[in-house]
C-alpha cells in the first residue's frame, strides 16, 4: 500500500448553538477544501433543546488526487465517530465538555478549538441554589482531553476585521491571536 492509498478523510466536528454561524463555518470549510481540490461533505444534526439548541455539523474531506488513486473510491461518514476526529471547534465551552463527553476528542489525533464563551443550559438556570456547572473544571477537562486552542468567540466577533496570526510548532495548532485582542 503505498501512502496515496493509505490516505484517510480530514475529519472536522464544529459544535455550535442556534445562531452562532456553525452552519456558515462548515459551509466556508466545504467551499475552501473544494476549491483546493477536496472532495468535501457536510451533514448536520441540528438541536432544538435547551439554550436555543445545540447543532452539531461534521465535515469530511479527501483530496481528490488521492480519491483517484484509491480502489475503491473512498465513502464518507455522515456523522463523527468517537476517537477518530481531527479538528473539533466548539463555540462554547459547555459543547466543549459535551465533545469531550462523546469521545469525539482525543489527545493523539484532534486538535481542539474551544471557545470559552458560556451560555447556561436550562438545569443549571432552574437550579434553586448556584447550578452553574464551573467553567475552570469544564476548561481543564478539555486541556486534559487535547491540545487546545482556546479563543472567544465573542472577543472575535467585536473585530470588524480581525488579523489572525497562526504559530505552529507540530502539526497542531499551538497558538492562535487575534489583532487588537492580546
Amino acid at each position: 500500500m503505498n501512502d496515496v492509498t493509505a490516505q484517510r478523510p480530514i475529519t472536522i466536528a464544529i459544535l455550535a448553538m442556534g445562531g452562532e454561524g456553525g452552519g456558515v463555518l462548515a459551509e466556508w470549510i466545504v467551499d475552501v477544501a473544494e476549491h483546493s481540490g477536496y472532495i468535501a461533505q457536510m451533514t448536520s444534526v441540528p438541536g432544538v433543546a435547551q439554550r436555543t439548541g445545540a447543532t452539531n455539523y461534521y465535515v469530511e474531506l479527501f483530496p481528490k488526487h488521492g480519491a483517484k488513486a484509491n480502489s475503491p473510491a473512498p465513502v464518507l461518514g455522515l456523522t463523527p465517530i468517537p476517537g477518530d476526529v481531527d479538528i473539533v471547534i466548539a463555540s462554547e465551552l459547555m459543547e466543549a465538555g459535551r465533545a469531550v463527553q462523546r469521545g469525539l476528542v482525543t489527545p493523539d489525533r484532534t486538535t481542539f478549538i474551544v471557545s470559552t464563551n458560556r451560555v447556561y443550559a436550562m438545569t443549571e438556570r432552574i437550579a434553586l441554589a448556584d447550578g452553574r456547572v464551573d467553567s475552570a473544571a469544564l476548561l481543564e477537562g478539555c486541556k486534559s482531553a487535547a491540545k487546545p486552542l482556546a479563543v472567544s468567540y465573542r472577543r472575535l466577533r467585536s473585530f470588524s476585521s480581525a488579523f489572525i496570526t497562526i504559530q505552529s510548532n507540530s502539526p497542531r495548532i499551538s497558538f492562535v491571536s487575534f489583532a487588537g485582542s492580546m
